[in-house]
């Protein structure tokens, strides 16, 4: 059988003792494996928790003020702009008829076109309409002995928002490209 000491008076003592018999000190019997268990964890949450309490108070807790006055110039500089925005793009070689629907009060449509290297007349001619009224007319063309380069033009329209329609007559062409751009 094993005994213990008493750390008062040193006195041997049974292990199973809790108090000394010579001076009636209590024994530390040393305690079970499950209080020493609570022990560490009660400790490591305290360790734990403190470390987060020290994070916490080391965080920057000014407040943010964001300051907003408002006057009519802060207004019109942040009011929309309109501004062009690509509505619809076409490609072909021969002739078409394409529509396209604006939001905005003007539009514009540019078109481009390569002639085929043949020394014969090209043309690109393009017919904007609305209901039965030819609004404009866009046209390219190259003769006999011109440069094959490429050859390009703008059709511009201050109208309000509306179908309208395309009718592109192309002769001899290599392609064509057309965009459609609304603003608003």
């Amino acid at each position: 059988m094993e005994n213990i000491y008493c750390k008062n008076c040193g006195s041997k003592n049974e292990k199973t003792a809790k108090y000394c018999e010579k001076c009636g000190q209590t024994l530390n019997s040393g305690g079970s494996n499950t209080t020493k268990v609570l022990i560490a964890l009660v400790l490591i949450l305290f360790i734990g928790l403190g470390a987060l309490a020290a994070y916490v108070m080391s965080m920057d807790t000014t407040p943010v003020v964001i300051s907003s006055t408002y006057n009519e110039t802060q207004e019109k500089t942040q009011a929309y702009q309109p501004s062009w925005k690509l509505i619809d793009t076409y490609q072909g070689v021969s002739g078409d008829s394409r529509s396209f629907t604006t939001r905005g009060n003007k539009f514009k449509v540019t078109y481009s076109a390569n002639p085929l290297v043949n020394y014969n007349i090209n043309y690109l001619e393009i017919l904007l309409i609305q209901g039965s009224q030819r609004l404009e007319t866009g046209y390219v063309s190259w003769e006999a002995y011109d440069s094959p380069n490429t050859k390009s033009g703008t059709i511009e329209v201050s109208k309000g928002p509306g179908t309208y329609y395309l009718d592109i007559y192309a002769y001899e062409l290599k392609d064509w490209n057309i965009e459609v751009y609304d603003y608003y």
